[in-house]
């Protein structure tokens, strides 16, 4: 597999991960399920999601190429936003 083939494989999975944690928050508001000790299902994929995100956003920075700054950054500029407002999503949720 090419370095190119990594890379690209790994900018879909940032933001198909970044996505994910987001959906979960946004399920939290719509199904709002009451806390009965665990946090829940929700909460581990949140967490999970957000593990995983960090693992494809090393082999993505890894594998980018750094001689097109701007075309390397979209993928991490994007995930970033979409991630800060899951955690602004679960702050507003846990904090009513």
């Amino acid at each position: 597999m090419s370095r190119q083939t990594i890379n690209r494989m790994s900018a879909i999975a940032l933001i198909v991960l970044a996505l994910i944690a987001f959906s979960t928050v946004l399920s939290g508001y719509i199904f709002r399920v009451p806390s009965h000790g665990d946090e829940g299902t929700q909460a581990h994929i949140f967490q999970l999601s957000v593990a995983a995100s960090m693992v494809a956003l090393f082999v993505f920075a890894t594998t980018a190429d750094w001689k097109r700054p701007l075309k390397t950054a979209t993928p991490i500029a994007l995930q970033t936003v979409i991630l800060l407002f899951s955690f602004l999503g679960l702050y507003l949720l846990e904090h009513p």
